[in-house]
């Protein structure tokens, strides 16, 4: 039986259709193969890179991490900073392994109060007297200071004493600054 004119060309059609077809799968496993092949290259690499080339990642502690494992405990002379390996040592040992200068200054402090009356009060009448005052606002108190910084505490004591015994002030702090 002679196939028809439409057949033909129907067949001829389907032939067509299956050889695009076959392109297609033959370009799309040329594609996967080229996509995997690049991504294989690139994991070689990473990882060459990551285990020759890349540095090793060293953490260096910073200042902050290194004052977070000390204690502040108060002595008479000054502060001492103990490190958690119990090794003494001073603010300025202290101050020049992290190479900060770290302010040392000593004032004296008259008194905490509640009422800013009060704090402008004994203000104006230690004012009169010659000497300088200034207050600092801590939450809802005010701390009256004397505006003199001390090298050390005994200067600051001695000075605080000597105001005690002619009756200029009736207690004190020493203070670091």
């Amino acid at each position: 039986m002679e196939m028809s004119n439409t057949d033909s060309k129907l067949k001829e059609l389907l032939d067509k259709r299956e050889e695009e077809n076959a392109k297609f799968r033959r370009k799309k496993k040329i594609y996967l193969f080229s996509f995997f092949s690049f991504l294989f290259v690139f994991v070689i690499l990473f990882f060459f890179y990551k285990i020759f080339i890349q540095k090793p990642n060293i953490k260096i502690k910073t200042n902050k991490e290194l004052v977070d494992n000390v204690v502040y405990l108060p002595v008479f002379d000054y502060y001492k900073l103990y490190s958690t390996k119990n090794k003494e040592t001073t603010i300025d040992s202290y101050s020049k392994i992290l190479n900060v200068k770290i302010n040392k200054k000593y004032i004296v402090q008259l008194g905490i109060f509640k009422e800013f009356s009060n704090v402008r009060r004994e203000k104006e009448r230690l004012e009169k007297l010659g000497y300088k005052i200034y207050y600092e606002k801590n939450g809802d108190y005010y701390k009256l200071r004397f505006n003199v910084e001390f090298d050390n505490r005994e200067k600051a004591e001695s000075f605080a004493k000597n105001l005690m015994k002619i009756n200029v002030i009736n207690d004190y702090w020493i203070r670091l600054k």
